[in-house]
């Protein structure tokens, strides 16, 4: 195991605090998948976890 470098951010697994913005970018993806044309807009102060919030829903 190695220690962390004070440099190196932590991150966490777990998506806390927005499960009604998952939940509908997880609504409008599976409209795609349906063939429904869809394009979400996602804006936000910097650092706020947009490009988090995409990365889940790839998952």
């Amino acid at each position: 195991m190695m220690p962390l470098k004070s440099n190196q951010p932590i991150r966490s697994s777990v998506l806390i605090g927005r499960e009604q913005e998952s939940a509908l970018l997880g609504a409008r993806i599976e409209r795609v998948k349906q063939g429904h044309g869809q394009m979400p807009l996602l804006s936000g102060e910097a650092r706020i976890g947009k490009s988090r919030l995409l990365a889940e829903g790839k998952r």
